[in-house]
């Protein structure tokens, strides 16, 4: 097997026609119609060939195919194996707030807003669940367009 650093330091010293000499190989084992949808791109993080639409995770270490981005509260990055997860997950938080802020709100009108001001965790706590209702709803409606369009955050721009 090659070493990593010697195929990291040829690919960065190869010359125009060796270059133009890989490119006519590519052009060959793929038809015609697809030469414009394949780029390969070479990571030198991962010492590896990239496959098109993939991105390097620099807090995972990996490329991730289709990455949408690195997600903190799924603790991992969103790519094309776990994006079904992501909006899974922003479903039932948007639902799980909707839950929250609908019985707030009714325990609000029923015993009267004065004796619920007094307790500022309710208060708190509706307008926080109110408020992730918008945000998660925003980003749950990003991302559903995405997915539509076939496109991820990274390449939407």
């Amino acid at each position: 097997m090659e070493d990593l650093n010697s195929a990291e330091s040829r690919a960065f010293n190869m010359s125009h026609e060796e270059w133009r000499s890989l490119e006519e190989d590519i052009h060959e084992k793929f038809p015609a119609r697809t030469w414009n949808l394949v780029q390969w791109r070479y990571c030198f993080k991962c010492t590896s060939l990239r496959p098109p639409r993939a991105h390097h995770c620099s807090i995972c270490g990996f490329c991730v195919m289709r990455m949408d981005h690195h997600c903190p509260w799924v603790g991992n990055c969103v790519g094309i194996n776990n994006h079904k997860y992501f909006i899974n997950f922003l479903v039932h938080a948007l639902i799980g707030c909707a839950i929250v802020s609908a019985t707030m709100i009714t325990e609000a009108f029923s015993v009267g807003f004065r004796k619920f001001d007094r307790n500022m965790h309710y208060s708190a706590g509706m307008m926080l669940s109110t408020a992730l209702i918008f945000s998660l709803g925003g980003l749950l409606g990003l991302h559903t367009y995405l997915i539509l369009t076939n496109q991820s955050t990274l390449e939407m721009g």
